[in-house]
């Protein structure tokens, strides 16, 4: 199983979040960064990935998309388990 934990504790900007999904996940150069494009590219997996968020509590609001865009790809998606964790 493939494994990726985002970590946005820290100050972390929308373009950084999606650089670490292109990195993490391998995506290619004409990624999109933005929802859209990484709604298309998780439902796409097909190898069995683990992907844990991690969020300060009081950035819960700020990552709201991110969390329902990746658990709509989850629930149509057999390959991902989604997890997140609220510090």
């Amino acid at each position: 199983m493939k494994y990726i934990c985002l970590d946005l504790r820290d100050e972390t900007s929308l373009e950084e979040m999606h650089d670490v999904f292109k990195v993490m996940l391998d995506l290619p150069e004409y990624y999109g960064e933005n929802y859209n494009a990484l709604y298309d590219e998780i439902t796409s997996i097909s190898e069995n990935t683990e992907i844990k968020v991690i969020v300060k509590e009081a950035d819960v609001d700020k990552w709201e998309t991110l969390r329902r865009v990746l658990a709509d790809a989850a629930s149509v998606n057999k390959h991902i388990l989604l997890k997140g964790e609220i510090v």
